[in-house]
C-alpha cells in the first residue's frame, strides 16, 4: 500500500499557500480603498475570504493525523505534541516581541507581562493575531488523546452520523441567533478535527465525488453571500457549514487522487517547515515583502498577488529554515534530553 504521507504534504502546502494569500492580499487591499466596488477589488477580496479555509484545513489535518488510535500514554502524547507546537510558538512569539519592541510598536516592554501574554494567548500586543490558530491547536491537543481513545472502536456509520451532526450544529451555530450563552467555537473545532478523521477513512472514498461537488457548490454560495449579504461575516465565518463543505471538498479532491501524487522534494520541504512559515510569514509581509518585491496584488489585473505570494513563501521558508534549525533545534535537544 502506498504511503499516505504525500497527500498530507500536499494538503499542508495548500493550507500554507492559502494562509499567505489571505495576508498578502489583505495587506495590498488595505491601502487601495479607492478601488472598492471595482471588479478587481471585489474579486481579490473574495479570494481572500475564501482562502480563510486554511484555518479549517489545518485543524482538519490535525484530526486526520492525530485522532487515529495509537497505543500511547497521555503523558507521552502531551510531551511530544504539545512540545512540537508550544516551543516554536514561544520562540516566534518572542521573535515578534523583540522586533516590535525594537521599532517601538509593542504594547508592552515588560518582559514579565510578555510571559503572561504568551500564557493567556494575547497576540495583539506583538502584532501576531494569526497565532490564534496555533493556540486553538494547542487547546484541541488537550482533548485529542481522550477523543482518540473514545473513537477507537467507533463504527464508521456512527462516525459518519457524528460528522453530519457536527455540520448541523455548525449550521445552527452560524445562522441561528440563540438567546443563551452557548459557546460553539471550541466544540466546533473539535467537530472539524473529527471530520478530518472521518474523511481520511478508506470507507469515505465512496463520497469523494459528492464532496467535491458540494465543495464547489459551497464555494459558489460563499461568493453569493459575499456579493449580496450585508453580513458576510456570518455565512463566511470560520466555522460556517459552507467552509465545512468547501474544505471537505478540498480533502476529497486530494484523497481521490492520492495514489497519483508523487513525492516532490519541494513539497516535502514546504510541508516540513510549514509551521514555522505559518508563524513567520506575517512578519515577512509586514516588513520585508515590499522592500524586495514591488509587485502588488492589485497590479496586472490581480495576477500580481501570485508574484507577491511566491516571494513571501520563499522568504518565509528561508526564515523558518534558519530559526527551526538553530534556536528551536537547540531547545528540542534540551527538552528531550531532560525527558530522556
Amino acid at each position: 500500500m502506498k504511503s499516505r504521507i504525500p497527500v498530507y504534504d500536499y494538503i499542508r502546502c495548500i493550507a500554507v499557500i492559502l494562509a499567505v494569500a489571505v495576508h498578502v492580499i489583505g495587506a495590498d487591499l488595505a491601502p487601495s480603498v479607492e478601488l472598492q466596488g471595482t471588479a478587481l477589488y471585489e474579486n481579490l477580496n473574495f479570494i481572500r475570504w475564501w482562502c480563510l479555509n486554511c484555518n479549517m484545513i489545518f485543524i482538519m489535518l490535525s484530526g486526520a493525523l492525530l485522532l487515529p488510535y495509537k497505543d500511547e500514554t497521555v503523558g507521552h502524547f502531551y510531551g511530544k505534541r504539545l512540545t512540537k507546537v508550544a516551543i516554536p510558538l514561544i520562540v516566534y512569539y518572542l521573535f515578534y516581541y523583540f522586533f516590535f519592541t525594537g521599532i517601538g510598536q509593542a504594547q508592552t516592554t515588560d518582559f514579565k507581562g510578555v510571559i503572561i501574554n504568551i500564557l493567556t494567548a494575547n497576540t495583539r500586543g506583538v502584532n501576531a493575531n494569526h497565532f490564534w490558530v496555533m493556540y486553538t491547536t494547542l487547546a484541541l491537543y488537550i482533548v485529542f488523546i481522550f477523543l482518540r481513545k473514545m473513537l477507537k472502536d467507533y463504527p464508521y456509520e456512527l462516525l459518519t452520523k457524528l460528522v453530519i451532526a457536527g455540520i448541523g450544529i455548525s449550521t445552527v451555530g452560524t445562522f441561528v441567533p440563540l438567546n443563551v450563552d452557548l459557546s460553539w467555537t471550541y466544540l466546533g473545532w473539535i467537530f472539524v478535527a473529527i471530520t478530518g478523521l472521518w474523511i481520511t477513512q478508506d470507507e469515505s472514498r465512496k463520497y469523494d465525488n459528492l464532496l467535491i461537488v458540494l465543495g464547489i457548490v459551497a464555494s459558489v454560495l460563499m461568493w453569493i453571500a459575499y456579493r449580496f449579504s450585508a453580513h458576510i461575516n456570518i455565512p463566511l465565518s470560520n466555522l460556517s457549514p459552507l467552509r465545512f463543505l468547501s474544505v471537505m471538498g478540498i480533502f476529497a479532491l486530494c484523497l481521490k487522487f492520492k495514489d497519483k501524487l508523487r513525492e516532490f522534494y519541494l513539497i516535502k520541504l514546504i510541508s516540513k517547515y510549514s509551521y514555522g512559515m505559518m508563524l513567520v510569514h506575517f512578519w515577512v509581509i509586514s516588513f520585508l515583502l515590499r522592500r524586495i518585491c514591488t509587485v502588488s496584488s492589485v497590479m496586472y489585473k490581480g495576477l500580481g498577488c501570485i508574484v507577491s505570494m511566491v516571494v513571501t513563501l520563499a522568504i518565509s521558508f528561508v526564515a523558518a529554515f534558519i530559526i527551526d534549525n538553530t534556536i528551536i533545534a537547540i531547545l528540542y535537544k534540551i527538552v528531550y534530553r531532560k525527558r530522556g
